[in-house]
């Protein structure tokens, strides 16, 4: 069973994703141009929010105060793109106002953005570039000094070049998928282990089926990346015969 099908469609009906908290500094930094009275910051007005951003859940910049007519600011993440939208409200679909796009604003520091925060944005972001079938946006989660595949008695090692290729000419998605008790261990600043399951099928209608899962995630040109993946039964036997 090839591994990349562990990596399944996200499940049907499931809550939109927390913005990514590497966000939370530009949030910070757009929050301070905005109250309940508006923004006086001249950023660009857009007719509407971008489509793909609507089902996403966004950050909270303030709220609309105590009086009438106050208005609230919440900020949309474009994680691709690296860009920000604020939708400025009094309440009413007539006072939507969006400014946008905004650009990204690092972090004064670095490690302000807890790892552990950024492991969870990272897996619960994983199911979301399967189920858009984005084999790149999949390649490349994984380390650019190769990945380690263990599955029962065999372990192997893939180039990122290698790993990119295979994605692009035989990953398939299967039907359904959600992680099962996923747990998080931070092994310093810079790597979090995360061990738990995944509970899948390969066609619509088929029975599901659960396996163990882990992955190691390391932190590489300040983004994290896959280092390791182990699904048990083994989950690429196509490779383990070569």
């Amino acid at each position: 069973m090839n591994l990349f099908v562990l990596l399944a469609a996200a499940a049907v009906g499931a809550a939109p994703v927390d913005p990514d908290p590497a966000w939370r500094c530009t949030a910070q930094h757009y929050g301070a141009f905005v109250s309940p009275s508006g923004t006086a910051a001249k950023w660009p007005v857009l007719k509407a929010l971008p489509g793909h951003l609507r089902n996403k859940r966004s950050m909270l910049l303030n709220t609309s105060g105590a009086y009438a007519g106050g208005k609230s600011h919440v900020m949309y993440v474009d994680t691709k793109a690296g860009k920000a939208y604020v939708e400025q409200s009094a309440g009413t679909p007539d006072s939507i106002v969006i400014f946008g796009p905004l650009a990204k604003v690092a972090c004064a520091d670095p490690a302000a953005t807890d790892i552990l925060d950024l492991a969870h944005f990272f897996m619960d972001t994983y199911a979301d570039d399967v189920a858009a079938g984005d084999r790149k946006a999949l390649a490349n989660r994984y380390s650019r000094r190769g990945t380690i595949f263990i599955g029962g008695e065999w372990k192997e090692e893939l180039t990122f070049d290698k790993l990119s290729s295979e994605y692009a000419k035989s990953w398939k998605p299967p039907a359904t998928f959600r992680w099962q008790g996923l747990a998080y261990e931070k092994l310093g600043d810079q790597s979090v282990m995360v061990t738990g399951g995944v509970a899948r099928s390969d066609q619509a209608g088929a029975e599901t089926t659960s396996h163990s899962y882990a992955v190691l995630l390391v932190k590489e040109d300040g983004e994290l990346r896959i280092r390791m993946e182990s699904g048990a039964p083994p989950a690429r036997p196509q490779l383990s015969r070569r």
